[in-house]
């Protein structure tokens, strides 16, 4: 096609064009209607044009003719037919941007687009699938304007039979020259293939493209082809046959577009895996993946040593947990990459695992990794040099630190050629003790004994071999006389002084009052500095700890901030070494502190002492109060002596001070620290200086240790309520208890407090830390614990209150049989109750709400793993059931049912776990079949294969709105939840008919929540079923049962027109609706439940056979009779002779002038509007009229309703004539006026 505008004939429009589209669009014809009078000139004749031939499709796919017209006229129309001699798959191409333009198309079934805007046609426009499949036959495409618009266009009608072939692997590279036309590709496919298709290039213009499967259903789009991030990789496909892929361009980008892809099949690669062994592959195409599989025989704990820098690379692991590492780049899998934040360690239980690895997008490429096991470490033992080199820079090597337990060691980098290196440690438990970090020096305790790991990380991004070396020193003097003191004059208990600050470092100095001192701090230097001793007593849990000590502050400028006095916890802070920084305010993790404190912060003097445990201030003493005239920076030495008592529920804390020359004096006296179990200490000092500056000096320093026998901490029970009070805030209850397995506990707060916590100590040492109890469980939180064996602590803290809680143990849940219903009470409302029950991994159940009565409650369900399966969800209601849900793993699943914290007196509730399994059976259609859902959950799945394309209709034949029928078949989900009680697709304009294309299909019967009940419903086939009904001839027939339907069918000829007729009627509720031969509603469903109830004349459009559907309610019981009659009508033409009566009575009569008029009451004379019936004009109107012809009281003579103008003219008016001979005149003009005359 050229795409010339048409030839002019006249100045008249009349227009036609016409084309054969070779062997499937027969015709194209093109005209115009005459334009409007008002537009015509005076002199005007009828003109003829020949036909024109116009190319719509070619031969060659991308050789498509546009097609390009326009509208001249307001109002005017074009049109084109053509005709199919086949069904075809046709896609409109705008190329016009114009919303003030549309098209419309119809044909042999009607309309196939109503109007659709030619901006709104295709492309990100057009949502959804934009493909006709119309039928052979006779088309129309109208293109018409909104209002007054006029203006060119153009388009193109695409036959997606002759798209392009797409090859796979093959790149495509094109130029769309009009950048809003569309291009057409197609491709082959069987279901469950996986494609990527790779965008190459891109220029110009705005273009979108969208996948169709072999029914047009959109896969997807349209979506942006703009970059080569635009890439789409699919997933596996639904259906085998033929795909199209459309590339359209933006109908308002008519510029030119280019652009370049490729089709490629992914293929996985399935791989073994050698663990510890370097594995390199190469991902071929885009979207491929490698499956590497290994199986572990025992538990494991693994690695993933990346090789390849790429945030492109991706790996995920899947094993008998499930996911456990998901999508994770090479680029951030170990080293300083991974961060801290992620534990690299993989602790894997034995069984099947997948490690899987994709690259993004379109990238395809080289790769490498290890898998490395914790077993192959290197030994590593303290105080040995480690001289070595990574080969590539990127690897990771593994070392193993054998640890008694408390050693504070120093990881010492002794060199390192490219400073890119990590290390990381881990300790026995497999949790971070530091790292990743740069290879500098890191000081450290080793808590535990036992194996840790040192991970010497290659940073992945590293392109040069690295030599390192460095030793692990364990930083503790060793005290092997076993000294308590330290006099600083003969040899004594170890220590090691630090300056934090860079003020000279602790040293001893000559010249004290009984020999050498320590000068701790000295006044000429601010900062703060440190002391550690090493412990007397290595792991002794103290019954009593005395520390005794000289000290002298000494102001240089004043006197400095004062000095602290801390008991290490040396299980965090190790058996000897470095002490922590900290200074008078001694508020060290883990650990009891006295400050001397000689500056006064708004505390209660500048000569006080404060008492500190685990980083809090406890309390304050005035020791200008306490010991009158004694000055803590008097610039003597003064003896203090620390008394740490453990009693029941804590530690008591004695405090004496004894001036220099002075007597001692007690200044605390049993002060109670809560909640402070006796540790493992050692003694550490500090002194710090700021602007004002003092020496701060130490001397004969002892520690006494007394085992005793240590008070119990309360023992902790578990499955029982523990309940308890806080006197104060500072308050700390601790209970105990011991497992000898390992178990899984769940934490029951029975307490609301948003200012009370709990914490958790054990082998591993901290296990929860100041959880508030308030967001433990129920909706606010979850405490489940996975314990190994050992000796744990739970510490109550916070404000001061009374609490309860209760320690359950999962493995003592009550044991559940699903299927039962249980009906249980929370006692108290704010408790759990626990319920266990073994499942096989893809059994599902119904989680069923049976009863609810008070309060706030909330489930959830736990898999074999302790993983949440779902939940926590609410179930104050019946409804709030959980739908059927599949379990993923073989095991033990735990149901845990949860009072809300807020909770008071009492919560009762109901529920069933309802086991289930599907129920399939061959359908047989055309037959009623009938079932029973009998548990929640169930659902029954009806089978059948139609060998042929079919049209059925579902005929429910249940009332219950409660079971829902789902229908699935080669082109997927076709119907989806309909409820039986409107078993098909309801509302006039829809199609109840279920188009089928041949193929195996599953119908399923489901309830909503759970319900459960019986059900009936029928598939049928219209054709085979239909009742052959002879238009004229009345029809009475019984509905039995009286919910089922009757397929009525007759023959037409396209332009018949039918009157349909309710002759009788008898029972129940019935509906009708006509189909026309397409299946498509023509009128109905409505009521015929009245003989008045009747269609009127109604004109037949198609020609074929029309389905009339006469439906019982599906609420209907027994029997319903009905009659009806399709009643051809055929109009006569009978001409009028004045003076002559016509129709079925004489309407010519005699008058009082002559002839008269008889009229029925429902017949009338118009006369056309017209200037002379204006009131503002002289009228007269003369009519004689038999009033006793009528008996109604008012009758209207004459109506004029032309409706007001803007200037008041046209009024309307009526001149009325009553039976009693009165005459009345109404006006409007707006408003009401009226006038009544006798």
């Amino acid at each position: 096609m050229d795409g010339s505008r048409p030839r002019r004939r006249s100045k008249g429009k009349g227009r036609s064009r016409s084309g054969w589209i070779f062997d499937r669009l027969q015709a194209l014809r093109r005209w115009s209607p005459p334009a409007p009078v008002d537009a015509r000139p005076e002199r005007h004749r009828l003109q003829f044009e020949a036909l024109e031939p116009r190319v719509l499709l070619a031969a060659d796919p991308f050789v498509v003719a546009t097609v390009s017209g326009s509208l001249d006229l307001a109002g005017e129309t074009d049109q084109y037919t053509f005709t199919l001699d086949e069904p075809a798959r046709i896609v409109f191409d705008s190329l016009t941007n114009r919303v003030d333009l549309a098209w419309s198309l119809t044909g042999p079934d009607g309309a196939a687009v109503a109007v659709r805007s030619f901006s709104a046609s295709d492309s990100a426009e057009a949502p959804e699938s934009p493909v006709l499949e119309l039928a052979a036959g006779q088309y129309s495409l109208t293109v018409d304007g909104t209002a007054d618009a006029t203006g060119d266009y153009s388009f193109r009608l695409l036959d997606l039979a002759k798209a392009a072939e797409l090859p796979e692997g093959v790149a495509q590279a094109e130029t769309l020259e009009a950048g809003n036309e569309t291009r057409v590709y197609r491709f082959d496919a069987n279901a469950g293939d996986r494609f990527f298709i790779d965008v190459t290039s891109r220029e110009g213009g705005d273009l979108q493209w969208r996948l169709l499967d072999p029914f047009d259903q959109q896969v997807f789009g349209p979506a942006y082809m703009n970059a080569s991030s635009d890439d789409r990789e699919l997933a596996p496909l639904p259906f085998t046959g033929t795909y199209t892929l459309l590339i359209e361009g933006r109908v308002s980008r008519p510029e030119p577009a280019s652009y370049g892809f490729t089709l490629h099949r992914i293929e996985d690669a399935s791989l073994p895996l050698v663990v510890g062994a370097t594995t390199a592959a190469e991902i071929a195409s885009p979207g491929q993946r490698h499956v590497y599989s290994f199986t572990l025989a025992t538990d494991a704990r693994l690695l993933f040593d990346s090789l390849t820098y790429s945030y492109n690379f991706r790996w995920t692991l899947t094993g008998p947990r499930g996911a456990i590492v998901t999508d994770r780049t090479f680029n951030g899998s170990d080293s300083a990459d991974l961060g801290s934040s992620f534990n690299p360690l993989l602790e894997l239980p034995a069984g099947e695992y997948t490690l899987t690895v994709d690259a993004a997008a379109d990238v395809t490429g080289s790769y490498g990794f290890r898998l490395l096991d914790l077993q192959a470490a290197t030994p590593l033992a303290l105080g040995e040099t480690v001289s070595t080199s990574l080969p590539t820079g990127r690897e990771t090597l593994i070392y193993r630190i054998s640890a008694a337990g408390r050693e504070r060691a120093l990881f010492d980098l002794i060199s390192e050629s490219r400073d890119t290196v990590s290390w990381r440690l881990l300790d026995p438990y497999g949790r971070t003790v530091f790292g990743p970090s740069n290879t500098a020096d890191v000081l450290c305790t080793l808590s535990y004994t036992g194996s840790y790991v040192l991970l010497i990380e290659g940073r992945v991004s590293e392109t040069n071999p690295v030599d390192f070396s460095f030793r692990v020193l364990d930083t503790a003097p060793a005290n092997p006389s076993g000294y308590t003191s330290q006099d600083f004059d003969d040899p004594g208990l170890p220590w090691v002084g630090r300056a934090h600050d860079g003020a000279p470092v602790p040293a001893v100095t000559a010249g004290g009052p009984t020999g050498s001192f320590l000068r701790l701090l000295s006044g000429d230097a601010s900062g703060i500095n440190t002391v550690g001793f090493t412990a007397t007593h290595p792991g002794v849990l103290p019954a009593t700890a005395t520390l005794q000590f000289d000290f002298r502050i000494t102001g240089v400028n004043l006197s400095g901030d004062g000095m602290g006095v801390a008991w290490l916890d040396t299980a965090i802070w190790g058996n000897g070494g470095e002490a922590p920084s900290f200074h008078e305010e001694v508020n060290v993790t883990g650990s009891f502190g006295i400050g001397l404190d000689v500056y006064n912060n708004g505390e209660v003097s500048d000569n006080h002492l404060s008492l500190h445990f685990d980083g809090v201030r406890l309390a304050d003493f005035d020791l200008n109060v306490l010991i009158p005239g004694f000055q803590l920076d008097n610039g003597l030495f003064n003896h203090a002596r620390i008394v740490l008592q453990a009693v029941e529920g804590g530690t008591t804390v004695s405090v004496y001070l004894t001036p220099n020359g002075g007597a001692e004096t007690q200044v605390v006296a049993d002060y109670l620290v809560g909640g402070m179990a006796p540790y493992a200490g050692r003694l550490a000092f500090a002194g710090r200086n700021g602007w004002a500056r003092g020496h701060q000096d130490l001397d004969n320093v002892s520690v006494a240790v007394t085992t005793g026998t240590l008070p119990e901490v309360p023992a902790l029970a578990l499955n029982t309520t523990v309940s308890g009070t806080l006197a104060t805030s500072t308050e700390r209850d601790s209970y105990a208890f011991t497992l000898t397995e390992t178990k899984r506990l769940y934490f029951d707060s029975l307490t609301s407090q948003g200012n009370l916590n709990w914490t958790l100590t054990g082998p591993q040492g901290p296990v929860v830390s100041s959880r508030w109890f308030d967001y433990s469980d129920s909706a606010d939180g979850l405490s489940l614990l996975d314990l190994p064996p050992g000796d744990y602590v739970l510490r109550v803290t916070g404000a001061a209150t009374a609490y309860s809680f209760r320690l359950l143990e999962l493995a003592s849940a009550t044991v559940y049989a699903p299927g039962t219903p249980e009906f249980r009470t929370l006692t108290p409302a704010n408790s759990t109750d626990l319920f266990r029950f073994d499942a096989e991994a893809g059994q599902r159940f119904f989680f069923d709400v049976t009863a609810r009565v008070g309060g706030d409650v909330y489930w959830r369900l736990l898999d074999p793993f302790g993983r949440v399966v779902f939940g926590p969800g609410n179930i104050n209601n019946v409804w709030q059931d959980v739908d059927v849900t599949t379990l993923a793993m073989t095991g033990t699943y735990t149901l845990l049912v949860e009072g809300r914290r807020s909770n008071t007196g009492t919560v009762s509730y109901g529920f069933n776990v309802w086991p289930v399994s599907d129920d399939t059976t061959e359908l047989v259609l055309d037959t009623q079949t009938s079932g029973s859902i009998s548990q929640p959950g169930q659902r029954d799945l009806y089978t059948f294969t139609l060998a042929e394309d079919r049209r059925l209709y579902f005929d429910s034949l249940s009332g219950y709105d409660r079971p829902l029928w789902t229908l699935v078949g080669p082109r997927g989900t076709v119907v989806a939840s309909q409820s039986f009680a409107y078993g098909e697709p309801v509302g006039a304009g829809t199609n109840p008919l279920l188009d089928l294309p041949a193929g195996d299909y599953t119908l399923i019967v489901d309830t909503a929540g759970d319900a459960t009940g019986d059900y009936s419903f029928a598939l049928r086939d219209p054709v085979s079923s239909a009742i052959a009904l002879t238009p004229g001839t009345p029809i009475e027939r019984t509905l039995t049962p009286a919910n089922s339907l009757d397929f009525l069918s007759f023959e037409v000829t396209a332009g018949q027109r039918f009157f349909f007729d309710v002759t009788a009627r008898d029972g129940g509720s019935v509906q009708w609706r006509l189909l026309d031969p397409q299946g498509r509603t023509v009128f109905g469903p409505w009521n015929i439940n009245n003989v008045w109830d009747q269609v009127e004349t109604t004109t037949l459009t198609q020609t074929g056979t029309y389905t009339l559907l006469v439906m019982g309610s599906s609420y209907n019981t027994g029997t319903v009779s009905y009659g009806l009659n399709v009643q051809p009508v055929n109009d006569r033409t009978v001409a009028i002779v004045p003076g002559e009566s016509s129709g079925n009575e004489p309407q010519w009569v005699s008058g009082r002038c002559d002839g008269g008029i008889r009229l029925n009451g429902q017949q009338y004379f118009e006369l056309p509007q017209s200037a002379s019936l204006d009131l503002t004009r002289a009228l007269t109107l003369e009519a004689w009229v038999q009033v006793e012809r009528f008996d109604s009281t008012w009758t209207p003579l004459f109506f004029k309703g032309s409706g007001i103008g803007n200037d008041g003219s046209g009024r309307s008016w009526t001149v009325w004539l009553h039976s009693n001979g009165m005459i009345g005149i109404g006006s409007s003009d707006g408003g009401q006026q009226w006038l009544q005359t006798a």
